[in-house]
C-alpha cells in the first residue's frame, strides 16, 4: 500500500485511507489533492491570475 505525507499535518496516511476519506486525510482532515503532493515540477494554480507555468 502506498503512503504519502499529508502536506499539512506531516503524518504518513496510506493513499487508501485517503480514498476512503473521500480525498481527504483521514488524521486532521485537510483535502489533498494531486498538485499538493508534487514539488511544482509542472503547471501551477497562481491564486491571481490562473493556470501559470512555472
Amino acid at each position: 500500500m502506498e503512503k504519502i505525507s499529508c502536506p499539512y499535518c506531516e503524518v504518513e496516511v496510506q493513499m487508501d485511507d485517503i480514498d476512503r476519506e473521500g480525498g481527504a486525510c483521514p488524521e486532521c482532515g485537510a483535502m489533498i489533492t494531486g498538485s499538493l503532493l508534487f514539488d511544482g515540477s509542472g503547471d501551477e494554480y497562481d491564486d491571481e491570475d490562473g493556470w501559470s507555468a512555472i
